[in-house]
């Protein structure tokens, strides 16, 4: 068993940002042009690894991918991401963002 409290008894810090990789900066770019379904494709290849990204950047592609899904209206799925960020809590360098995408998908479901 796993918890995110180090011995010091705070929590785990948020990892640090490295360049992205190619893939992450084209799944930003698509992002940005409002060509979510593409994006969302790009942001999970991220999150799974794909592209050797640093921990701190497979959590932007994490928090996107979420935002992404959003766009596209599957709630259920944006919901999902977003909760595996809440569940990270400070940890995860989005957790504070992610909270008002939680209570806009209240407003959907």
């Amino acid at each position: 068993m796993t918890f995110e409290i180090e011995e010091t008894g705070q929590p785990a810090a948020p990892p640090a940002e490295g360049p992205p990789s190619e893939a992450l900066a084209n799944a930003l770019r698509l992002y940005q042009q409002e060509r979510y379904e593409e994006a969302a494709v790009q942001f999970q290849r991220v999150v799974e690894g794909e592209s050797q990204d640093a921990p701190a950047n497979v959590q932007k592609a994490q928090f996107f991918l979420g935002k992404s899904l959003y766009h596209l209206r599957f709630y259920q799925s944006a919901l999902a991401i977003f909760d595996e960020i809440g569940q990270a809590g400070k940890a995860h360098l989005y957790f504070g963002q992610t909270l008002q995408w939680l209570a806009q998908l209240a407003s959907q479901l």
